[in-house]
Parts: C-alpha cells; structure tokens; sequence
C-alpha cells in the first residue's frame, strides 16, 4: 500500500523548528523531502543546542528523520538555477527566511511560479511579511513573550514563565503543515499552485483562542493562573503527600466536597455552588484544596477520583511519561536508525489505518543526497564535479572542514 504523501516533492529550505517539524510529518507520510543546507556547515541545527548524538545536535534528530540533504549556494547563479530545474519538478517549496529574503535570492515565489505555475510555495516567518515587526528575527521563546504566551503563563501573581518545550514553533509547524496539505488540495480541485503564508505570531495567538477570546468580550487583562485554569475552579494541578501532582478536573461540587473532605463550611457556602463563584474566590479556595489533596498520595486520589466517577490524570515527569504503557499502546516512542547507533524519539501522532506513515531513515548527513539529486535533475558527472569544485554544490567533510565531492 502506497503512503499518503508517496510522490510528493517538497523543497525544504527551513530551519530550526518551525519548518522542519512540518515537513518531517509530511516525509513520515512518504514524501520526499529535499533538504536544502548551505555547502560549508550545512543547517545551523547540526551544531545547536547542549545535547548531541554521535555529532548530531537534537535539534537535527528531532526534526529531520526520513529526508534527503543537498548542499547548495543559492547565492551563486548556477545555485540557483539548480534549484529553479528542482521546483520544476517538484510540488511544494518550503522557506521560513525572513520576508523578502527569498525575492533578493532570485528564489521568491514569482520566481519559482514562472518555472512551475503549479508549486504550492509555503513562507513560514515569525511575525508576518507586513507590519512594523517583519523585519525582525527570532524564534520559539521571543514569540511566546511578544504573542502573550508568558503572559498568562506562571505562578499566580508572579513572574511570566516559559512554556517547557517548543510549543509556538511546533503549533506553527501544525499551521504550516496545514497550509501545505490544503494547498496540494486546492492544486488537485482547481489546478492553480500559490504562495501560502503562515508566521509563529498567528500561531501563538491562535493557541490562546479561548483566552483572547474571552480578553475581547470581558476586556480583562487575564492574570497568570499558575497550576490552575482562569475559566474554571476546580481545575488544575494538585500537591499530594508523596510530593507528587495529580490533576483535578471541576465537576459534581458536592461530590467533590465529599471526595476531599472538605469542611462543611466550605461545601455549604453558596459562594462556592457555581463554577464562577468558586473562580472568583480561587484565592481563597486554593489554599484549602491543597490542603486536602495532600493527605493522599497522588496515586490514591487517582483511584479515588475513578471510582467516583470524576475525571482526574498524573501528573509525569519524562521518565514515568517514557516509560508508560499508554505510550507503549500509542507507539509514540520509536527507534530512529543513526551511524552512532539508533536513538529513541516520539514517534508519528496521527495513525491512518490503511495507508500509515513509517519511520525509513534517519536525518540525512549534510549534502549526502546531492549528487542522487543532481542526477535526477539530468545534470552529467562533468558538471557536477565542476560546481562542487567552485564550491556550488557539494557537502561537508568533517575531517576537512571544506567542500568536496563525494567518491
């Protein structure tokens, strides 16, 4: 059976996060993703970041598995020629350059739609091609503070805190795998290609939908909520006695009174009867919530939550997340092949029944497809040794530090 995406071609010239999540999902689907690096160094990924396997930064593995590299000057004419003949060929280009970059290159959607009218050229920026910030760079956590994200993420009454992973680059990632999919949608129906726009400022703000949205009706600047929700009371995180949390969902009020055993002043006070009066007391509700959950360990007021019928979860660290049976059920966690050896890393979210994705290869060394690449393009081995020699194409050694062709 076919993969959903098999003979699909997507340019990818995007780095860090943002992009290559996406297109990672889009190979996992079986298309064939063209990594785009520069010949000396290759993606700055390779080497960012604290943790690295057999060379390679996480950064890399994380994003880059099932795709091809080839090492191009696009600032050189023949660079760019060589990508211009690949866009002929294939369906999707992807960049998340900053606005204007590509047009400068001689690469910008004109430029690319003149050779392939019918290419879905998806720009990825991280605040928009319009406005007074477009010029500026950045990335995940600049976009979490300038989008509001840490805003409302914190300890009540404290300082604005980042969310613990890449959330705005890997919510961008989903817009900009959306923008992709739809555009090869819209290709098939009407058979017009187009430029599609996505930038991690929309992906940050269109996370906080329910929060902007209630900003806009009550007009309200929302406090950090901490453990908690700012919409609902019950419902956040809770201390136990074994020092862990466990999180406890707003439901039955006498229920949970019983549940808790809270005091009969607290469960008789018709403050406390609906879900906005026990929002508005929070501050003092609170203290008292945690000081019933803490005289159980987190595993007893998770049965005890079961068998009451309310919703409850765990609170897991990395090592009881990873080591889980749910996770093991949702083969979230999967073997990547690498020359180092293998290395574990989640694995594909979205299971289609008849036609699923698979985990074929790892991330491609830097420029190891460019030959394989150059020879589907029709170009001969006396060019290719000639552009790789004038430093056009080519891939990094890492004896040399330089560039040379492959033998």
């Amino acid at each position: 059976m076919p993969l959903p995406l098999e003979g699909i071609r997507i340019i990818d010239f995007s780095q860090a996060a943002q992009g290559p999540y996406a297109s990672q999902m889009l190979s996992d689907a079986g298309a064939d993703v063209i990594k785009v690096e520069h010949p000396v160094g290759g993606d700055i990924v390779r080497v960012s970041g604290y943790t690295f396997h057999g060379g390679d930064s996480v950064y890399l593995l994380a994003m880059n598995r099932n795709k091809r590299s080839i090492c191009v000057d696009i600032k050189q004419p023949e660079g760019r020629e060589l990508i211009l003949r690949l866009a002929e060929r294939s369906d999707v280009l992807l960049q998340n350059f900053r606005p204007g970059v590509m047009e400068r290159l001689g690469l910008g959607y004109a430029d690319v739609a003149a050779r392939n009218p019918r290419i879905i050229f998806m720009s990825a920026s991280c605040y928009g091609d319009t406005g007074p910030w477009r010029d500026l760079g950045g990335g995940d956590i600049m976009v979490q503070g300038a989008g509001g994200l840490m805003s409302i993420t914190g300890p009540l009454g404290g300082e604005p805190v980042a969310v613990g992973c890449h959330a705005v680059d890997l919510f961008g990632s989903l817009l900009v795998l959306y923008g992709i999919t739809m555009g090869l949608l819209v290709r098939e129906r009407l058979g017009i290609g187009q430029e599609i726009k996505s930038n991690l400022l929309n992906a940050s703000i269109a996370m906080q939908s329910f929060e902007a949205t209630a900003y806009h009706i009550n007009q309200r600047v929302p406090p950090r909520a901490g453990r908690s929700h700012m919409e609902f009371f019950p419902f956040g995180a809770y201390p136990t006695r074994d020092g862990k949390y466990f999180i406890l969902s707003s439901g039955d009020w006498p229920l949970l009174c019983r549940l808790l055993e809270l005091p009969p002043a607290v469960a008789n006070d018709e403050r406390f009867f609906t879900n906005r009066g026990r929002v508005d007391n929070r501050e003092e509700l609170t203290p008292i919530f945690e000081a019933a959950t803490r005289c159980k360990t987190r595993d007893e007021w998770l049965r005890a939550l079961a068998g009451a019928g309310l919703y409850g979860a765990p609170v897991l660290d990395y090592e009881e997340l990873f080591s889980h049976p749910q996770v093991a059920a949702n083969e979230m966690i999967v073997d990547v092949p690498h020359p180092a050896g293998p290395y574990k890393m989640p694995g594909i979210p979205v299971k289609f029944t008849a036609t699923p994705g698979a985990v074929r290869s790892g991330p491609p060394a830097v420029g190891q497809h460019t030959e394989e690449v150059m020879l589907e393009l029709g170009y001969t081995w006396d060019q290719i040794r000639d552009l790789s020699a004038r430093h056009v194409v080519g891939f990094v050694s890492a004896d040399e530090g330089g560039v040379r062709l492959k033998t």
